[in-house]
């Protein structure tokens, strides 16, 4: 088991001090543990910065910083595999992603191309990290003494936060931990997010409402959230099993999911997801299940306190899900209009939509 864990958030949010609460929980588990540092923070701290004497332009930084990023991730990858060594949590201070909050994404996308030699896209970027936790900081307990790299006010550094945070909208496993009054019961949360994230079975717990769309503040939905188009087909499957293939959109970025699921005492349990290409997307495609509809969706990713959340937005309907650990109280954005609660009913299940009348 090898996972790669993400912390990110504004300055001042408790990113470092909360990695070195978990350097030394893990280990003391077993856990082979790897710190990827910040590489802003790094660089600005060799002189390699975009402000006072010999500053670089703000692109060619985070050209730096990319590079540097890639290349740590990349070496420590390569290392594991060298040494076959399991049992193993990356954790990135930061990540390939927080650079666009400085750029926007074209000129994000032609440096990892013309200068990096990637050519992978954002939503694939996106997704290369096994989970992200996000951390809200406080103008309470913001400062700058532990960090000399650190050059914003309260005010700004929170801003910086909740800019960043946009981007990490559509990730498949986002957590978020506001603040908290000491660093280690915000330490303690995002413990309690990384344990439930390394169970084979994962105790989620997902909510589902059915939403006026017509009586609901679309346009505050709309400065928040990211959209996403996502094209859905069922499989034919020989084990009777829920097989589906999935494109997401995203401007002009795609990717292709493959997923395999089970019902198993009204419980679904997840046997595949993985990410596929182009090719196998198309061939996976020719086992399409004539007994249901494609299903076409835009999908509102969006966060509300420390909830992570989207809308599906069909030709008819719109639904509400929030995923959650079990003892998650749900709260509800209250520029959303409820009809009703439908976790529990399965004509509101994807695949209930698009069965053929």
């Amino acid at each position: 088991m090898i996972k790669k864990i993400v912390l990110t958030g504004g300055p001042g949010s408790g990113k470092t001090e909360t990695i070195k609460y978990l350097d030394r929980y893990y280990k003391d588990l077993g856990y082979n543990v790897i710190l990827i540092e910040e590489s802003a923070t790094y660089l600005i701290n060799k002189g390699i910065k975009p402000f006072g004497d010999n500053a670089l332009k703000m692109n060619d930084f985070e050209e730096l910083i990319l590079k540097m990023q890639f290349n740590n991730e990349d070496i420590i990858n390569r290392w594991l595999k060298m040494l076959k060594i399991d049992n193993t949590l990356i954790i990135c201070d930061r990540s390939v992603i927080d650079p666009l909050s400085f750029m926007d994404l074209k000129d994000y996308q032609e440096i990892l191309n013309k200068h990096l030699n990637i050519q992978n896209n954002y939503l694939e970027l996106l997704n290369r990290y096994d989970l992200v936790i996000n951390l809200v900081g406080s103008k309470e307990y913001y400062t700058k003494e532990n960090n000399k790299a650190r050059t914003e006010s309260a005010s700004e550094a929170l801003e910086k936060g909740i800019k960043n945070l946009q981007f990490y909208l559509g990730h498949n496993n986002l957590h978020i931990v506001l603040p908290q009054k000491t660093i280690e019961e915000k330490a303690n949360l995002v413990i309690n997010i990384i344990n439930n994230n390394l169970q084979d079975y994962r105790e989620k717990r997902q909510e589902k409402y059915l939403i006026n769309i017509e009586n609901s503040d679309l346009n505050k939905l709309q400065s928040i959230s990211k959209k996403m188009h996502i094209t859905q087909d069922y499989l034919v499957n020989e084990y009777n099993y829920e097989e589906r293939i999935r494109k997401v959109e995203y401007q002009d970025n795609i990717i292709y999911y493959h997923s395999v699921y089970k019902l198993e005492d009204n419980n679904i349990i997840k046997i595949l997801e993985e990410e596929i290409k182009l090719d196998k997307y198309l061939e996976l495609l020719k086992r399409k299940d004539n007994n249901y509809n494609t299903i076409e969706k835009d999908r509102y990713y969006f966060t509300y306190e420390d909830e992570y959340l989207y809308l599906d937005v069909l030709d008819n309907l719109s639904i509400l899900e929030i995923n959650g650990l079990e003892d998650y109280y749900v709260k509800i954005p209250p520029y959303l209009e409820v009809l009703k609660k439908v976790t529990d009913d399965k004509n509101y299940y994807n695949k209930c939509l698009a069965r053929r009348k």
